[in-house]
């Protein structure tokens, strides 16, 4: 696993420069979730592709036709951007399921649940069906384990002051509910929550086994697990973040006291944005960004926060210990400080709180346990101004990632995927479809011409229009070592050889999944045979006594991507049982073209030296006399153009093959 670094992540800046992202429609509704990272995409083992978003048209801020938008991708093209909401009411925060042959949109309209069902996966009209509107709440979360119509919905039971988190769940796709507006346990005052809020929640399904997550800036980071489909009675309660003061609310008469000195603390706590995901082994995973929270003034609501922090909180269940992953880094060097702030604008605070690296948004890759992470985080030296230290001066954000392979252990080094902040775009709120298919790492985000939204407190945007974007990133984008299928093995030489067999060798490519040899008796070399191994070497057998054969190799990567062949190399079979093997030694190699041989083992018969040309074509060949069956020569082929040379040593019986490279 690579460490971080300053160099090495500036030098994979540019690796997705040309990457091709889709616009997949536009919403002038620029809030796409309050915090936790939210379904917003369903990608198909068949190519098929379904996204959903908050959408709106209107520009004077009613958002009077503001729903869920939807379009779909056939596996060919995509469909035309919608302009018009699903639902047949205005709602917000609508999250997509897939069902079977069929997917469901959840949103809510204020004080429920609208849910709408197609008749199809891909189909743009969706019907409501007849268990909406009995989810009472808002800020929905929802999950349909893979391969049933099952649904799962936990949201805030108030816009305003909610009092419990609500738990449903149907098992006909949303027509009726087994369980339906169930609080869930330990988010009360005895366990430290003061008040509630929506929007701050996130569920996992497997199997029976239903992972809530539930918490904000001001509040302990918990995670809720009922083995029993949340089958009221069964839940149990972990904390994954504390925060230190129980019930603290920011209300009036608090202060961030947590060590009763009467004098405000400075918290370290999360920014309320995370993510969650379960790996193949069953391990919880969770990302949220890191906070600081100060309130000092007893008089008033609220507290203080610190816009210029950055890092992403990590916990898992199998270590059930929290770790801060520092991605945040110097992007643009012009200062010569190696400094990541300074060049960063001056007016912070949008996205209502969010830190320097945050929207965390995970795909997980259950063949090879590989977690992919996503963040979003501003670039230096972006803002319209052309100045960070205008007090005006809005830094653009990129969206960046880096992967594990060893459960979160360790985190490769992070790699711009949008890289287009640096004109000016603005890439936020992603959302990735929670596991790999087809190879890729499915991602939805919002793209606009401004940082923050027209909703933040300090230096709110016009409202304008923002672009949906999709992607499908590879494993290399990330930079994933991959099989190399441009260029061929190298380093081919035959060793032992018999007088029927040989054991036929070649440098190690990574990756590789296996590897095909094509070898021929160059007296008959219309009779090509190949050979398959899944290690860098292969033994061979039947050949004829005292022939010469061509034989060359190449690459057979995982999912049967193959390398050309490779340069031929050459051998020759002994003549009889017994007769001694020569050892040679060509160098030096590469080589200016004027290079020694040393061999020895040969007979005490006189010994030729044949060098031919990458196209068969015979270059050199001298006979020398032995000395005590060993020759030491100097060989002058500097005429010859670079490229690669294969050399025979012939002495009575016995015979060997080499390589030079002429550089």
């Amino acid at each position: 696993m690579k460490k971080l670094t300053f160099y090495a992540a500036l030098c994979m800046l540019a690796s997705n420069l040309f990457a091709q992202s889709v616009t997949v429609g536009t919403t002038t509704y620029g809030l796409q979730s309050n915090g936790p990272t939210r379904n917003l995409i369903t990608v198909y083992n068949d190519g098929k592709i379904s996204t959903a978003w908050t959408g709106s048209t209107t520009l004077d801020g009613s958002y009077l036709d503001r729903g869920t938008f939807y379009n779909h991708f056939n596996g060919v093209s995509w469909g035309a951007a919608p302009t018009t909401r699903e639902e047949t009411v205005r709602t917000g925060f609508g999250e997509i399921v897939n069902i079977g042959t069929k997917e469901v949109l959840i949103s809510h309209n204020g004080t429920t649940l609208e849910v709408f069902r197609n008749g199809a996966i891909g189909s743009s009209t969706f019907t409501e069906t007849t268990g909406s509107n009995l989810i009472v709440g808002l800020w929905p979360s929802i999950y349909c384990p893979e391969g049933t119509d099952d649904i799962y919905v936990v949201c805030a039971n108030a816009s305003v002051s909610p009092t419990a988190i609500n738990f449903s769940r149907s098992m006909d796709g949303g027509d009726t509910w087994a369980v339906l507006n169930s609080p869930l346990p330990f988010l009360t005052s005895a366990q430290g929550f003061g008040s509630l809020t929506g929007n701050s929640t996130q569920m996992v399904v497997v199997g029976n086994d239903v992972y809530v997550l539930y918490g904000t800036e001001y509040t302990d980071v918990v995670l809720l697990h009922s083995p029993t489909k949340g089958n009221a009675g069964t839940w149990t309660s972990t904390q994954v973040i504390d925060f230190p003061i129980d019930n603290y609310t920011g209300a009036v008469g608090q202060i961030s006291d947590y060590n009763g000195d009467f004098i405000a603390d400075t918290i370290n706590t999360n920014d309320g944005y995370y993510e969650m995901i379960v790996s193949s082994d069953g391990t919880v995973h969770v990302w949220t960004g890191a906070y600081r929270l100060l309130d000092v003034d007893p008089l008033t609501s609220g507290w203080t926060y610190f816009p210029l922090v950055a890092g992403i909180y990590y916990w898992n269940s199998a270590t059930a210990t929290t770790s801060l992953l520092n991605f945040f880094f110097d992007t643009n060097n012009v200062d010569g400080f190696n400094d990541p702030f300074l060049g960063l604008g001056a007016a912070t605070g949008g996205y209502l709180g969010v830190n320097l690296t945050s929207m965390s948004t995970v795909a997980y890759d259950a063949t090879n346990d590989r977690m992919f992470l996503m963040y979003s985080m501003p670039i230096e030296n972006t803002d319209l101004f052309g100045d960070p230290y205008n007090p005006y001066a809005q830094s653009f954000r990129d969206l960046f990632g880096v992967y594990s392979d060893d459960n979160g252990l360790t985190w490769s080094t992070p790699v711009n995927l949008t890289n287009n902040a640096i004109v000016q775009k603005e890439n936020v709120f992603p959302s990735a479809y929670h596991k790999v298919v087809n190879g890729k790492i499915h991602l939805l985000w919002q793209e606009d011409n401004l940082p923050g939204t027209a909703f933040d407190a300090v230096n709110p945007d016009p409202i304008t229009i923002n672009n949906i974007k999709y992607q499908a990133f590879t494993p290399e984008d990330f930079g994933v070592p991959v099989c190399d299928i441009i260029n061929p093995p190298t380093g081919l030489f035959a060793s032992p050889i018999g007088m029927t067999n040989a054991k036929l060798n070649w440098n190690i490519v990574p990756l590789a999944y296996q590897y095909q040899v094509q070898y021929f008796n160059t007296a008959t070399p219309a009779t090509k045979l190949k050979k398959k191994s899944f290690t860098n070497s292969v033994n061979i057998s039947g050949l004829t006594p005292g022939a010469t054969y061509n034989y060359k190799v190449k690459t057979i990567c995982p999912g049967g991507l193959m390398s050309p062949f490779s340069p031929s190399a050459f051998f020759t079979t002994l003549l009889r049982e017994g007769s001694a093997e020569v050892q040679s030694l060509i160098f030096p190699n590469p080589a200016n073209g004027v290079f020694t041989i040393s061999a020895s083992g040969l007979t005490d018969q006189p010994t030729t030296v044949t060098i031919v040309n990458a196209l068969g074509a015979v270059v050199y060949e001298h006979t020398f006399a032995t000395d005590n069956k060993t020759l030491t020569t100097s060989i002058d082929i500097s005429e010859q153009a670079a490229g690669l040379y294969f050399i025979q040593i012939v002495s009575g019986n016995v015979k060997d093959t080499g390589n030079l490279i002429i550089e």
